[in-house]
């Protein structure tokens, strides 16, 4: 997988703009309900009622969730065999190999034995990025990946920051510390500058 290049999207701003390059360049990883509008080669999802939305699951070709799904933006108690027993959703993907899971540090459950750890802190992005650093890539192209306090005018803002953080910036240090200790690039396609009044340049 580290032989790809890989661009991670979110639902911040610059992810508008993303008509304006040729995605089919990258191995595309889509956070949330980013599937609802692009489709992606995997979605991350970490609270299970993101896959009410049946277009997040019908335009990903891989599901990856931690192994205990969240609930209410927190580690449930019913792990991800539990769940696919009870949604035929997630049963038919473990059934055809294209539902993938990891052990999240947030979860203070019995971990899945096979399952990779990750540490996951304050938003998606971070568990993301952790998770393509864990299988070896060493170049991550960005798009909707902000900081700020903002979504795409192609998302709801009914999930904006639903975990009571005032912004995305928080995530920036963890972020910095996986790409940093190995060294893997970190490369937005287009800056977001929330700071000079929400402009945007391409990098």
């Amino acid at each position: 997988m580290g032989r790809h290049a890989w661009l991670l999207l979110g639902k911040g701003p610059t992810f508008s703009r993303r008509h304006e390059f040729d995605l089919t360049k990258y191995r595309t990883f889509g956070l949330n309900h980013v599937a609802s509008v692009q489709p992606v080669w995997i979605t991350h999802v970490s609270d299970l009622d993101v896959l009410d939305q049946e277009s997040v699951s019908r335009n990903s070709s891989f599901l990856v969730l931690p192994w205990y799904p969240h609930i209410d933006n927190r580690p449930g108690r019913r792990n991800l065999e539990d769940w696919a027993s009870r949604r035929l959703d997630l049963r038919q993907r473990a059934q055809d190999g294209t539902l993938l899971y990891y052990n999240s540090s947030l979860a203070r459950r019995r971990p899945h034995p096979k399952g990779l750890f990750i540490t996951v802190r304050y938003f998606s992005a971070v568990a993301a990025v952790n998770l393509l650093a864990a299988v070896g890539v060493r170049e991550i192209h960005t798009l909707g990946i902000d900081g700020g306090a903002q979504y795409s005018q192609e998302f709801s803002r009914q999930t904006l920051l639903a975990n009571g953080r005032a912004s995305f910036d928080i995530q920036w240090k963890e972020i910095h510390k996986t790409t940093t200790k190995l060294h893997i690039a970190f490369r937005p396609l287009v800056r977001y500058l929330p700071q000079t009044c929400g402009k945007e340049s391409a990098v």
